[in-house]
């Protein structure tokens, strides 16, 4: 896999971003993986207006993420919005756990029929605070 393609790089952003205006438009939460030729770009938009999350980037590339619920003091309003947002956390694991089973399925398949041991060593690496998901 060739590294750097500045072009496909700007397309993804681009493709990115219209996705993220999608999920805010319709106000709900989506996590979505962009894979070009030779270029990745990911959206992690898990703040729509009936969550209880916040989520900003801090100075030092980690990233902050704040649960706010007042569920001993809050009326059912905030306790249905806490209700919600654990739903959907849950729910964007489930399917993300699924997900990479799936991929995992076929990596192991592809790899039956080529080496993929040099792709394999060509990985990504996180962003600080992100750890890639258990083998």
């Amino acid at each position: 896999m060739k590294i750097g393609n500045p072009e496909e790089q700007v397309r993804l952003r681009e493709l990115a971003n219209k996705i993220r205006a999608l999920l805010k438009e319709y106000d709900v939460a989506g996590i979505v993986n962009i894979q070009g030729r030779d270029q990745a770009e990911f959206v992690n938009e898990i703040t729509p207006s009936w969550s209880c999350l916040s989520w900003s980037e801090l100075p030092t590339g980690d990233y902050g993420i704040r649960f706010k619920a007042a569920m001993k003091t809050g009326g059912e309003d905030e306790k249905e919005r806490a209700r919600l947002t654990a739903g959907m956390v849950i729910g964007l694991e489930q399917i993300m756990a699924m997900q990479y089973l799936q991929i995992e399925q076929v990596i192991q398949m592809i790899g039956k029929h080529m080496d993929i041991t040099n792709v394999m060593e060509q990985q990504l690496t996180a962003p600080p605070g992100l750890q890639p998901p258990p083998k």
